[in-house]
């Protein structure tokens, strides 16, 4: 378990998210309504903050390299919290919550929110980062989720060689507005000591210029072999 502050961290005096601002998001979208914080630990000059429950362990850091959508130009940072007090054979249950330059708050776990965001895509969202919270979150599980660039990313970083065709996202304009397609890699090891499998899916997602946008997802192949597995929560900090 961690000993010292989360990771990454920043000043405490330049930071974009300090940590009264990181306690307040935690408490404001994720904490429990019964649940009751039992301690709350900081590190002088530092962002990050350990959060003890009466039901959990959880950090909170603020990260914009976590995904892509903290690299947008309309977003002062990232708070990601993870949980430490649970461990599967995967990845970590995390919540990330965006924070706007106009002080705007985007809890992209939260269905409704995805379902917001769609409507900056193409606009001031990159829709490469749009598809990436979609496959980090929507839905969310311990299984290592990658959102696949090209046809080389199974081969390179999971020594995969038997996957099907995948084509880089693409963007294009419909009747009624854009319609996103692309591909994802789902790595599980659902057994102790049981090889890593791969399942790889592709998405569409259509967000029409009036109405709800629309995501879902199809098996395009199950349960390959993964000769190189993904490296542990643990070694990746």
């Amino acid at each position: 378990m961690r000993t010292g502050p989360p990771q990454p961290s920043n000043d405490a005096e330049t930071g974009v998210l300090n940590n009264e601002i990181l306690l307040e998001l935690f408490k404001h979208h994720v904490l429990d309504d019964d649940e009751v914080v039992r301690t709350v630990h900081t590190w002088p000059d530092s962002v990050g903050v350990a959060v003890q429950t009466d039901g959990r362990l959880l950090t909170i850091r603020d990260d914009p390299e976590f995904l892509l959508i903290g690299r947008a130009p309309w977003v002062d940072g990232l708070a990601v919290l993870e949980r430490e007090d649970v461990f599967a054979s995967g990845e970590r249950e995390t919540d990330a919550i965006v924070v706007t330059t106009d002080a705007r708050r985007y809890h992209l776990n939260d269905e409704a929110v995805a379902v917001e965001l769609a409507q900056r895509v193409s606009v001031d969202l990159d829709p490469m980062a749009y598809a990436q919270v979609l496959v980090a979150y929507h839905p969310w599980s311990t299984a290592r989720r990658e959102l696949l660039l090209d046809a080389g990313q199974l081969r390179a970083q999971f020594g995969i060689t038997d996957g099907p065709p995948v084509e880089p996202l693409r963007q294009d304009e419909t009747a009624v507005g854009v319609a996103l397609t692309f591909f994802s890699a789902t790595v599980h090891n659902p057994l102790l000591g049981a090889r890593w499998r791969c399942d790889v899916y592709q998405w569409r997602v259509d967000i029409p210029r009036d109405g709800r946008v629309t995501w879902g997802r199809r098996l395009a192949a199950e349960n390959l072999d993964v000769p190189k597995p993904p490296v542990p929560v643990e070694a990746r900090r």
